[in-house]
C-alpha cells in the first residue's frame, strides 16, 4: 500500500434508515463518501465497450459499550483512506448503542441483532429498491462484514457468516432446543423461511449471493472478538447488567473498563484511547448495555456456530487483551473449517485495537479486503 495519501480524503455523513425489526424505530449509519467506479474496457476489431465495476461495500460493526463513532479513527489513517478510496465504508449503531433506538428487552437479542444486520445489509445492498444505499453500491448484494468484540462472537457476525448457507433449514423450537441442550438454539442464520418482520417471503439476492469473497467464498473479519468467555467473564457480565442500570454503577464500569481494557502501551501512546473509551460507554444507554451483557452471558459462544462457517475469517487480536488471549485468538482461528480461517496477534495491543492502533488495524483490514495474505500489511 502507497504512503501516500489519495487524492482526496473520505466525507462521513451520518443519518437514519429503517430498523428491520420495528417500523417505528431508526438506526443510526455512517457512510463514507463513495469511491470513484474503476472502468474496464473492452475492444473487439469493430468496438469498444466499457463497463463499470463496483467493489463490495465493507460494513462495519462495533463492541459492547461502542458506537459506529469507534471506526472513524481507523478509517482516517492513511490505510483507512485508502479503504475508503477504494470500497464504499458503511458503519452502524447497533444493539440500541450510540444514537440507534432501542427496539427493547428481547429473549435471545443476540440472534435478533443478527435480523438487524441482514437487514441493513439487504436495505444497502440487497438490490434495486432495497434501500438508499442499493443504488450507490452498485454491486452484487455482497459485503465485507467486519465485527469488533462482541459482534465477533454474536450472531450478527456469526450466523451471517453461515446463514446464506443454511437456507432451508428451520428454527428449532423449544422441545427440540431441550432435546439438542443447546442454550440459545434461535439460529437466526438458520431461519430464512420467515423475514425479519415475520412474513413469509421469496429469498432476497444477498441470501443467494452470500457475503463479499473471491471466487465464491465468503469473508468476514472479527476483531478481538469475544469468541468463547471462561465461567469468570460471564459472571462479571451478569453482574455488569445489574450494575449499570443505576447512575453510579454506569460511572464504575466506564472508568473500570477504560483503564483496564487496552494495553500499558496505549495508555501513555494513545492517551486518547481511554477518554474515548469513558466516553462511548458513558454514552451507551443503560438498558440497552444491560441487555447486552445479559445475552452475552449467556450466549452458547463459538463452539455453537463454527462449524456453520463457510468463508474466509481473519480475527485479529491483541496480545494483552483482557478478554480475549492471544492463544485464543490462534486457536479460533484454526477451528475455522476448511483451512479458511487466520488469525494475527498484536503486540503491545488490549481489546479495543481500533483505537490503540488505528492505523495498524486499517492495514489489517485493507490487505485483507484486498485478497494480501492476513498479517502481512506493514507496521
Amino acid at each position: 500500500m502507497s504512503a501516500k495519501l489519495p487524492a482526496a480524503p473520505p466525507q462521513f455523513t451520518s443519518s437514519f434508515i429503517p430498523h428491520p425489526l420495528s417500523k417505528s424505530h431508526k438506526i443510526h449509519l455512517i457512510t463514507s463518501s463513495p469511491p470513484p467506479p474503476p472502468s474496464t474496457s473492452i475492444t473487439t476489431t469493430s468496438t469498444t465497450t466499457t463497463t463499470t465495476t463496483t467493489a463490495n461495500p465493507v460494513l462495519l460493526i462495533h463492541g459492547l459499550g461502542s458506537a459506529a463513532s469507534f471506526w472513524l479513527p481507523s478509517l482516517s489513517t492513511v490505510a483507512g483512506q485508502h479503504l475508503c478510496a477504494q470500497r464504499q465504508v458503511y458503519a452502524i449503531d447497533a444493539y440500541g448503542h450510540g444514537v440507534s433506538d432501542f427496539v427493547g428487552n428481547e429473549e435471545n437479542s443476540l440472534d435478533r441483532a443478527a435480523e438487524t444486520v441482514k437487514g441493513v445489509i439487504e436495505y444497502l445492498v440487497g438490490g434495486a429498491g432495497a434501500g438508499a444505499g442499493a443504488g450507490a453500491a452498485g454491486n452484487n448484494g455482497k459485503v465485507v462484514l467486519v465485527g469488533h468484540s462482541m459482534s465477533g462472537m454474536d450472531a450478527c457476525v456469526l450466523a451471517l457468516l453461515g446463514f446464506l448457507k443454511k437456507r432451508k433449514t428451520k428454527r428449532l423450537t423449544s422441545a427440540a432446543a431441550a432435546a439438542s441442550g443447546r442454550a440459545n438454539a434461535y439460529r437466526v442464520g438458520l431461519s430464512l423461511d420467515n423475514d425479519i418482520m415475520g412474513t413469509n417471503r421469496t429469498p432476497s439476492s444477498l441470501e443467494m449471493n452470500g457475503v463479499d469473497g473471491v471466487e465464491g467464498t465468503d469473508r468476514g473479519v472479527l476483531l478481538s472478538p469475544t469468541l468463547e468467555l471462561p465461567p469468570a467473564n460471564r459472571a462479571s457480565l451478569s453482574e455488569r447488567a445489574a450494575t449499570v442500570l443505576s447512575p453510579e454503577g454506569h460511572l464504575q464500569i466506564s472508568s473500570a473498563v477504560s483503564s483496564t481494557a487496552i494495553s500499558r502501551t496505549s495508555h501513555v501512546q494513545q492517551p486518547l484511547a481511554a477518554a474515548f473509551i469513558k466516553h462511548l460507554v458513558l454514552t451507551t444507554r443503560a438498558e440497552a448495555y444491560a441487555q447486552a451483557c445479559k445475552n452475552l452471558s449467556s450466549h452458547p459462544g463459538w463452539a455453537a456456530d463454527v462449524a456453520q462457517i463457510q468463508c474466509e475469517v481473519f480475527i485479529l487480536g491483541g496480545e494483552e487483551d483482557y478478554m480475549v488471549p492471544g492463544p485464543e485468538i490462534m486457536k479460533r482461528a484454526e477451528q475455522v473449517p476448511d483451512g479458511r480461517g487466520r488469525g494475527v496477534i498484536m503486540q503491545n495491543v488490549g481489546h479495543w485495537g481500533g483505537l490503540e492502533v488505528p492505523e495498524r488495524v486499517a492495514q489489517e483490514l485493507l490487505a485483507f479486503v484486498q485478497g494480501e495474505k492476513a498479517g502481512k500489511a506493514p507496521l
